[in-house]
């Protein structure tokens, strides 16, 4: 008898990842993504740490012939009038470069690869709810093509993002006390434009980034903290963060945005979420096995940190006040955080978004949870 696959709700950034990074290992998946026709999406500056899923994946070639802008340097100014902080890549004793993307064009060579690897992409299929037998997931219910019907799982990643489709059954979000306002858009480069550099800059009540994109032109980016309010069009998206009490249970799992909503731009968001499907994807062997419920708890204490320490950080960084602090009062703000709570959790993730190390790596009791994971070839 056929086994069910791993069923994969949303095709997304973390969804795609996740279903590749099986794919390429031959566990059958299904992905069901819910928009029929791919998007361009946002742009994202990924750090040097993507290079570990691009190679596991076997596209760091094929990347390269697409055409992705290098990113090779990271700016933080912070508003204060002096000057901003620099850090290039090729100085950190790791890999010289990530890459400046738009979000759609990666997305669709992520699903590519999973199909050629044998997993079934399905578009415009909604996911309506997840289906449970004795308090485990055995699948899900999924509206597609004008019919619905159920798809037996032998697993069901949730990465529907804030719809939470299934996750959602199983624990409420806990909303962040403010919401804020993104507005995105795409403008041809100009003479301020620093290729190969993604900006983030402060400025008394709102943040900006550029991201330069190959073409020609750069990604553009503000965000507004404490605009809350649901007003659309030219009032920018809605954001708002949140955090998941349960991460994972029997026959399921998070991850991406799913697992919590946390950090709009500080802290690499997009490459965390990379690292964190592919590290999501080591465990899943554990997690379909007899202590799921066991193996859930692991994965939690995995990935929990890390959503917890990008919140925090990004609390300190979005703080009003350090539009008015000089430089040596930021870094003993930031000394005092490394040394904090989250101390630990921000070294790794770091250390992973520099390629220096896995996201998560953890020894569970029941055996390795996440695998340790091959970094590139310098």
């Amino acid at each position: 008898m056929t086994r069910p696959p791993v069923v994969v709700a949303g095709g997304g950034l973390a969804g795609a990842a996740f279903a590749a990074c099986l794919a390429v290992r031959g566990t059958p998946v299904t992905v069901l993504e819910r928009t029929a026709v791919p998007g361009a999406g946002e742009a994202e500056a990924l750090a040097p740490g993507v290079h570990a899923v691009l190679s596991g994946l076997g596209l760091s070639g094929r990347v390269h012939e697409a055409g992705f802008a290098r990113g090779e340097v990271s700016v933080l100014g912070w508003g204060n009038g002096e000057e901003p902080w620099r850090s290039a890549f090729a100085e950190t004793g790791g890999i010289d470069h990530g890459y400046h993307v738009c979000l759609g064009a990666l997305v669709e060579l992520l699903l590519q690869r999973a199909g050629e690897c044998g997993a079934r992409v399905v578009r415009g299929a909604e996911v309506i709810e997840p289906v449970t037998d004795g308090g485990r997931v055995t699948g899900v219910v999924v509206h597609t093509a004008g019919q619905t019907e159920t798809l037996p799982a032998r697993l069901v990643a949730d990465a529907t993002g804030t719809a939470r489709v299934v996750a959602g059954r199983f624990c409420a979000a806990e909303p962040d006390p403010l919401s804020h306002r993104v507005f995105r858009a795409v403008a041809p480069a100009d003479a301020t434009t620093e290729q190969g550099a993604f900006v983030l800059e402060g400025a008394p009540g709102e943040w900006h980034w550029r991201i330069p994109l190959a073409g020609g032109v750069v990604g553009l980016g503000r965000l507004v903290p404490g605009g809350g309010g649901d007003a659309g069009g030219d009032d920018g998206e809605r954001w708002r963060g949140y955090r998941c009490a349960r991460l994972a249970g029997a026959g399921w799992l998070s991850v991406g945005d799913a697992a919590g909503l946390a950090d709009p731009a500080f802290l690499d968001p997009a490459t965390v979420a990379l690292l964190a499907a592919q590290a999501a994807a080591s465990a899943v062997p554990v997690l379909c096995g007899d202590e799921a419920e066991e193996a859930a708890r692991g994965y939690m204490d995995c990935y929990a940190p890390v959503v917890e320490c990008a919140r925090a950080f990004a609390a300190f960084c979005l703080d009003p006040a350090r539009h008015g602090e000089n430089t040596e009062t930021l870094l003993r703000g930031f000394t005092a955080f490394a040394a904090g709570e989250h101390g630990g959790a921000l070294a790794r993730i770091r250390a992973a978004l520099a390629g220096h190390r896995p996201l998560f790596d953890v020894e569970y009791p029941l055996g390795p949870l996440v695998a340790s994971l091959a970094m590139p070839e310098r």
